[in-house]
């Protein structure tokens, strides 16, 4: 009997620590995706790459300006590298990029009033290096300071140019140095990101160890997602494809002078794809559900003109949108609140 019961005990016991020790594996793998570790995680694959390549790219459109403006289709080329690694990276707002209106000063759209092709009549019409100083052209109008502006040198004003007409002495200074001045600005945007005790991703990493500031970083990036999506929505999408009491305008959308308008919708919708891949761990269902009805909108951008392929798009992203604000905040047992769309 005492044998049996010992062996009884033993047993219960083996039993109790499989259990337990099993537990113990879960909470280690529930740890894992607990939101507070989101938005490092988001830092260390979104926003630190992405604000990296802009940079590079950046770097490499200033120095094909400096080079000497001879070809202007490098120029283009270098011009449109450049506008692929801003649509791949404005989704993301939130750290350096919303600092010293350097949005704004990147890609300074819509433009109702025409504010760049003015500013930059006036850039022109001064001669040699007049009035390009660093310091001038990052003090003039956000409207001349970055890729619009670029755009209009290269392409026109009116979105027609002969490919192998050059460029002006003043038109290769004016670009040179609003080039510059991009590399300038992803520059100490990427520096302020990186900077040691003082920099966006030291505060990111101190956040996290503090529930209450983790929680407002990842809330921070859920409005980045969030913001980012009702852009595409809101500004990027109707100028194309119309919609509710809205009429297409194609040449009021985003960089329609170098046709990318469409290119950069569906770098922006690829973007936000790789974005809610790493927040999908923390919340299985809502970032999966969006992220399938981002996929219907990246087949329809993708694919042959079709009568239907505007509302395609229209719905595809309209769900996706319901899925982020509606239904991935609960999941990941946050609110979403005022973001810089709201009220527009």
């Amino acid at each position: 009997m005492v044998k049996q019961a010992v062996r009884a005990a033993f047993v219960l016991a083996l039993f109790i620590a499989m259990v337990l020790g099993g537990t113990a594996e879960i909470c280690a793998a529930d740890d894992t995706h607990d939101v507070a570790r989101l938005p490092m995680v988001f830092a260390d694959k979104v926003t630190g790459p992405r604000l990296a390549a802009l940079k590079t790219a950046f770097e490499k459109q200033a120095e094909a300006w400096e080079a000497g403006c001879q070809s202007p289709e490098k120029l283009r080329q270098a011009f449109n590298t450049a506008s692929d690694a801003w649509a791949q990276m404005e989704m993301f707002r939130a750290g350096p990029l919303s600092r010293q209106s350097r949005q704004e000063r990147i890609f300074y759209w819509p433009d109702p009033r025409n504010a760049i092709s003015r500013g930059l009549k006036t850039l022109l019409s001064g001669s040699g290096e007049e009035g390009l100083k660093p310091e001038e052209i990052a003090g003039a109008s956000v409207a001349v300071q970055g890729l619009p502006a670029l755009e209009r040198l290269l392409y026109g004003d009116r979105g027609s140019v002969d490919e192998n007409a050059t460029l002006t002495a003043r038109q290769c200074a004016v670009g040179t140095a609003i080039a510059r001045n991009l590399r300038t600005i992803a520059t100490n945007a990427l520096a302020e990101w990186t900077a040691p005790e003082t920099g966006d991703l030291e505060k990111i990493k101190a956040a996290s160890a503090k529930p209450d500031k983790a929680k407002e970083a990842a809330t921070a990036v859920l409005g980045d997602i969030a913001t980012g999506i009702r852009l595409v929505e809101d500004r990027k999408m109707p100028p194309l494809y119309g919609g509710k009491g809205v009429v297409p305008n194609p040449k009021s959308a985003e960089s329609w002078r170098s046709k990318r308008s469409e290119r950069d919708i569906a770098l922006n919708v690829d973007a936000l794809t790789a974005a809610l891949k790493v927040v999908e761990p923390f919340a299985p269902e809502a970032a999966a559900a969006a992220n399938e009805k981002l996929a219907d909108a990246a087949a329809a951008l993708a694919g042959p003109p079709d009568p239907n392929r505007a509302v395609t798009i229209i719905a595809a992203i309209n769900n996706a949108k319901y899925y982020v604000i509606d239904v991935l905040p609960g999941e990941l047992g946050l609110t979403l609140g005022f973001n810089s769309m709201d009220g527009d």
